[in-house]
């Protein structure tokens, strides 16, 4: 079996002498399988249902036209996570997916009683949680 080029994956015997090693970047119209492979995001879902969750998920979901350099996030009905949140970090933490974006129910409920009746007390970092996974190993 010959040899392989780890930033270019052809046999080291089929690298011209004009490819330097790792002189590629991970965004080459070249590397479009293996990111693929490596960006298996999800977006966990809007567990919200309101005005908040249908913004990010359009936001999220919008198409990129021609953009090789962005994450492209798919839209998981949140029925899909019965348990909730819980189960979507689990998607994480077995390395289902390598982000995921929640949603919290009722985010969009809370803000809108907020300002109806000004409350001190309201957190909107409670209402999206972002859940990611930085040590994956893929050979494991």
């Amino acid at each position: 079996m010959p040899a392989t080029s780890i930033d270019t994956f052809a046999p080291a015997s089929e690298i011209t002498s004009t490819q330097k090693p790792f002189s590629k970047r991970f965004f080459d119209k070249n590397n479009a399988v293996q990111r693929g492979i490596y960006f298996k995001v999800l977006f966990g879902g809007d567990f919200d249902g309101g005005f908040i969750g249908q913004t990010v998920v359009e936001a999220l979901t919008a198409e990129q036209m021609g953009s090789l350099d962005k994450i492209t996030w798919t839209a998981i009905p949140p029925n899909q996570f019965p348990d909730g949140l819980d189960q979507l970090a689990d998607a994480v933490r077995e390395e289902k997916t390598w982000a995921a974006i929640a949603i919290h129910a009722g985010s969009t409920a809370r803000l809108q009683a907020s300002y109806m009746t000004p409350n001190a007390s309201y957190d909107g970092s409670e209402a999206i949680t972002i859940y990611g996974d930085e040590a994956r190993n893929e050979n494991a």
